[in-house]
Protein backbone atom coordinates (compact mmCIF):
# COMPACT_ATOMS: atom_id res chain seq x y z
CA UNK A 1 0.00 0.00 0.00
CA UNK A 2 3.14 4.66 -0.58
CA UNK A 3 2.68 7.17 3.17
CA UNK A 4 6.36 11.25 6.77
CA UNK A 5 8.57 8.27 6.75
CA UNK A 6 6.78 5.50 8.57
CA UNK A 7 3.73 6.16 6.46
CA UNK A 8 5.75 5.01 3.46
CA UNK A 9 5.29 1.46 4.67
CA UNK A 10 2.05 1.91 6.56
CA UNK A 11 0.63 0.75 3.29
CA UNK A 12 -2.17 -1.45 4.49
CA UNK A 13 -4.04 0.89 6.79
CA UNK A 14 -5.27 3.76 4.67
CA UNK A 15 -5.44 6.18 7.56
CA UNK A 16 -3.24 9.26 7.67
CA UNK A 17 -1.86 10.05 11.09
CA UNK A 18 -3.55 7.15 12.86
CA UNK A 19 -2.30 3.57 13.00
CA UNK A 20 0.63 4.46 10.76
CA UNK A 21 1.50 7.77 12.39
CA UNK A 22 5.07 9.01 11.94
CA UNK A 23 7.67 8.59 14.63
CA UNK A 24 8.95 11.66 16.41
CA UNK A 25 12.40 12.77 15.30
CA UNK A 26 15.15 10.42 16.54
CA UNK A 27 12.57 7.89 17.66
CA UNK A 28 10.97 4.54 16.84
CA UNK A 29 7.32 3.76 16.27
CA UNK A 30 5.50 0.60 15.33
CA UNK A 31 2.15 -1.08 14.81
CA UNK A 32 0.60 -4.52 14.74
CA UNK A 33 -2.59 -5.17 12.75
CA UNK A 34 -5.09 -7.99 12.61
CA UNK A 35 -7.28 -7.77 9.51
CA UNK A 36 -9.97 -9.69 7.64
CA UNK A 37 -7.97 -9.27 4.40
CA UNK A 38 -4.59 -7.77 3.47
CA UNK A 39 -5.19 -5.58 0.42
CA UNK A 40 -2.37 -3.79 -1.43
CA UNK A 41 -3.18 -1.56 -4.40
CA UNK A 42 -6.60 -3.18 -4.69
CA UNK A 43 -5.30 -6.77 -4.70
CA UNK A 44 -5.74 -9.24 -1.85
CA UNK A 45 -2.38 -10.58 -0.68
CA UNK A 46 -3.94 -13.08 1.76
CA UNK A 47 -6.27 -14.92 -0.65
CA UNK A 48 -9.19 -12.88 0.82
CA UNK A 49 -8.58 -14.50 4.24
CA UNK A 50 -7.84 -12.94 7.66
CA UNK A 51 -4.18 -12.33 8.45
CA UNK A 52 -1.75 -10.28 10.51
CA UNK A 53 0.96 -7.76 9.64
CA UNK A 54 3.11 -5.19 11.38
CA UNK A 55 5.81 -2.59 10.92
CA UNK A 56 8.62 -0.76 12.73
CA UNK A 57 9.81 2.70 11.68
CA UNK A 58 12.68 4.99 12.65
CA UNK A 59 13.04 8.74 12.11
CA UNK A 60 16.24 10.68 12.91
CA UNK A 61 16.63 14.39 13.59
CA UNK A 62 18.65 14.69 10.38
CA UNK A 63 15.67 13.55 8.29
CA UNK A 64 16.93 9.99 7.79
CA UNK A 65 14.08 7.46 7.81
CA UNK A 66 14.12 3.68 7.77
CA UNK A 67 11.83 0.80 8.60
CA UNK A 68 10.46 -2.62 7.88
CA UNK A 69 7.08 -4.22 7.27
CA UNK A 70 6.19 -7.91 7.59
CA UNK A 71 2.98 -9.75 6.71
CA UNK A 72 1.61 -13.27 6.67
CA UNK A 73 0.37 -13.75 3.10
CA UNK A 74 -1.35 -16.40 1.00
CA UNK A 75 -0.94 -15.52 -2.66
CA UNK A 76 -2.06 -18.67 -4.52
CA UNK A 77 -0.39 -20.01 -7.64
CA UNK A 78 -2.14 -18.78 -10.77
CA UNK A 79 -1.38 -17.98 -14.42
CA UNK A 80 -0.74 -14.43 -13.23
CA UNK A 81 1.93 -15.02 -10.56
CA UNK A 82 3.81 -17.90 -8.89
CA UNK A 83 3.14 -18.89 -5.30
CA UNK A 84 4.85 -16.23 -3.15
CA UNK A 85 4.88 -18.34 -0.01
CA UNK A 86 3.59 -17.19 3.36
CA UNK A 87 5.86 -14.30 4.41
CA UNK A 88 6.30 -10.84 2.89
CA UNK A 89 9.14 -8.66 4.21
CA UNK A 90 9.58 -5.08 3.03
CA UNK A 91 12.45 -2.74 3.94
CA UNK A 92 12.88 0.96 3.23
CA UNK A 93 15.40 3.74 3.75
CA UNK A 94 15.07 7.37 2.76
CA UNK A 95 14.86 10.99 3.75
CA UNK A 96 12.01 13.18 5.01
CA UNK A 97 11.81 16.94 5.56
CA UNK A 98 9.19 19.62 6.23
CA UNK A 99 8.40 22.11 3.48
CA UNK A 100 6.97 25.22 5.10
CA UNK A 101 4.38 25.10 7.88
CA UNK A 102 1.90 22.70 6.37
CA UNK A 103 3.77 20.40 3.99
CA UNK A 104 6.19 17.53 4.41
CA UNK A 105 7.85 15.31 1.81
CA UNK A 106 9.69 12.00 1.89
CA UNK A 107 11.73 10.08 -0.65
CA UNK A 108 12.45 6.37 -0.03
CA UNK A 109 13.88 3.29 -1.67
CA UNK A 110 11.60 0.33 -0.86
CA UNK A 111 12.63 -3.32 -1.18
CA UNK A 112 9.87 -5.96 -1.42
CA UNK A 113 10.86 -9.53 -0.57
CA UNK A 114 8.92 -12.83 -0.42
CA UNK A 115 10.87 -15.24 1.74
CA UNK A 116 9.30 -18.52 0.55
CA UNK A 117 8.46 -17.68 -3.05
CA UNK A 118 8.29 -20.45 -5.65
CA UNK A 119 9.79 -18.04 -8.19
CA UNK A 120 13.55 -17.97 -8.70
CA UNK A 121 13.53 -14.22 -7.97
CA UNK A 122 10.40 -12.51 -6.68
CA UNK A 123 12.14 -9.54 -5.02
CA UNK A 124 11.88 -6.05 -6.48
CA UNK A 125 12.44 -2.39 -5.57
CA UNK A 126 10.55 0.87 -5.91
CA UNK A 127 11.58 4.50 -5.56
CA UNK A 128 8.72 6.24 -3.74
CA UNK A 129 7.96 9.94 -3.21
CA UNK A 130 5.22 11.37 -0.99
CA UNK A 131 4.03 14.92 -0.40
CA UNK A 132 1.88 15.36 2.73
CA UNK A 133 -0.38 18.30 3.54
CA UNK A 134 -0.83 18.21 7.32
CA UNK A 135 -2.79 15.02 8.08
CA UNK A 136 -5.37 15.92 5.45
CA UNK A 137 -3.88 14.87 2.11
CA UNK A 138 -1.06 12.84 0.60
CA UNK A 139 0.07 12.64 -3.02
CA UNK A 140 2.38 9.71 -3.76
CA UNK A 141 4.41 8.50 -6.72
CA UNK A 142 6.40 5.27 -7.09
CA UNK A 143 8.47 3.87 -9.96
CA UNK A 144 10.14 0.51 -10.54
CA UNK A 145 12.07 -1.06 -13.40
CA UNK A 146 10.80 -4.47 -12.26
CA UNK A 147 7.23 -3.80 -11.11
CA UNK A 148 5.85 -6.64 -8.97
CA UNK A 149 8.89 -8.68 -10.12
CA UNK A 150 7.30 -8.90 -13.56
CA UNK A 151 10.42 -7.89 -15.49
CA UNK A 152 9.05 -4.60 -16.81
CA UNK A 153 8.64 -0.97 -15.77
CA UNK A 154 5.80 0.15 -13.54
CA UNK A 155 4.49 3.45 -12.14
CA UNK A 156 2.09 4.22 -9.31
CA UNK A 157 0.23 7.47 -8.54
CA UNK A 158 -1.97 7.87 -5.46
CA UNK A 159 -4.09 10.59 -3.89
CA UNK A 160 -5.20 10.03 -0.30
CA UNK A 161 -7.59 12.33 1.58
CA UNK A 162 -8.61 12.29 5.22
CA UNK A 163 -11.20 14.22 7.24
CA UNK A 164 -11.94 14.04 11.01
CA UNK A 165 -15.58 13.37 11.82
CA UNK A 166 -15.34 13.84 15.58
CA UNK A 167 -12.76 13.57 18.32
CA UNK A 168 -12.18 9.84 17.78
CA UNK A 169 -13.40 9.27 14.22
CA UNK A 170 -12.02 9.89 10.75
CA UNK A 171 -13.12 9.19 7.20
CA UNK A 172 -10.43 8.64 4.55
CA UNK A 173 -10.02 7.31 1.06
CA UNK A 174 -7.44 6.65 -1.64
CA UNK A 175 -7.56 6.76 -5.43
CA UNK A 176 -4.62 5.15 -7.22
CA UNK A 177 -3.44 4.16 -10.66
CA UNK A 178 -0.99 1.29 -11.34
CA UNK A 179 0.58 1.49 -14.81
CA UNK A 180 2.70 -1.23 -16.42
CA UNK A 181 4.75 -1.71 -19.56
CA UNK A 182 4.27 -5.48 -19.10
CA UNK A 183 3.10 -7.38 -22.17
CA UNK A 184 0.19 -9.13 -20.43
CA UNK A 185 -0.72 -6.81 -17.53
CA UNK A 186 -3.11 -3.95 -18.19
CA UNK A 187 -2.85 -0.76 -16.18
CA UNK A 188 -5.68 -0.37 -13.68
CA UNK A 189 -7.35 1.94 -11.15
CA UNK A 190 -7.90 1.09 -7.49
CA UNK A 191 -9.64 2.91 -4.66
CA UNK A 192 -10.81 2.61 -1.07
CA UNK A 193 -13.07 4.48 1.33
CA UNK A 194 -13.41 3.86 5.04
CA UNK A 195 -14.04 5.06 8.58
CA UNK A 196 -11.61 4.75 11.48
CA UNK A 197 -12.07 5.04 15.23
CA UNK A 198 -9.10 5.80 17.49
CA UNK A 199 -8.87 4.65 21.10
CA UNK A 200 -5.17 5.14 21.83
CA UNK A 201 -3.20 3.00 21.23
CA UNK A 202 -5.86 1.04 19.30
CA UNK A 203 -7.33 1.98 15.90
CA UNK A 204 -10.35 0.20 14.41
CA UNK A 205 -10.89 0.57 10.66
CA UNK A 206 -13.74 -0.51 8.33
CA UNK A 207 -12.93 -0.01 4.64
CA UNK A 208 -14.32 -0.71 1.17
CA UNK A 209 -11.84 -1.66 -1.60
CA UNK A 210 -12.37 -2.01 -5.33
CA UNK A 211 -10.52 -1.93 -8.67
CA UNK A 212 -11.26 -1.33 -12.33
CA UNK A 213 -11.87 -4.42 -14.48
CA UNK A 214 -8.37 -4.17 -15.97
CA UNK A 215 -6.91 -5.40 -12.67
CA UNK A 216 -7.98 -8.96 -13.54
CA UNK A 217 -5.10 -9.20 -16.04
CA UNK A 218 -2.72 -8.57 -13.12
CA UNK A 219 -4.18 -10.86 -10.43
CA UNK A 220 -7.40 -12.49 -11.64
CA UNK A 221 -11.04 -11.97 -10.67
CA UNK A 222 -11.14 -13.22 -7.09
CA UNK A 223 -8.23 -11.24 -5.68
CA UNK A 224 -9.31 -7.96 -7.28
CA UNK A 225 -13.08 -7.97 -6.69
CA UNK A 226 -14.81 -5.45 -4.42
CA UNK A 227 -14.64 -6.20 -0.70
CA UNK A 228 -15.14 -4.72 2.77
CA UNK A 229 -12.21 -5.16 5.17
CA UNK A 230 -12.20 -4.77 8.97
CA UNK A 231 -8.91 -4.16 10.80
CA UNK A 232 -7.69 -3.57 14.34
CA UNK A 233 -4.26 -1.97 14.86
CA UNK A 234 -2.21 -1.44 17.99
CA UNK A 235 0.44 1.29 17.84
CA UNK A 236 3.51 1.49 20.03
Amino acid sequence: MLRTAPRTLARCCAVLGLAGAAAHADDFSGRLTVTSDYVFRGVSQSNTNPTVYGGLDYAHDSGLIAGLFAAVIDYPYSPYKPDRGQVELDLYVGFSRPAGRDFEWDLSLVHYQYLESAASNDDYQELAFNLHYRDVARFGLAVSNDAAAGGSDGWVAELELSQPLAKRFQVSGTLGRYDFSHEFWDSYWYWDLGVSAVFEPVTVDLRYYDTSDDATTFAGDRLTEARVVASISIGF
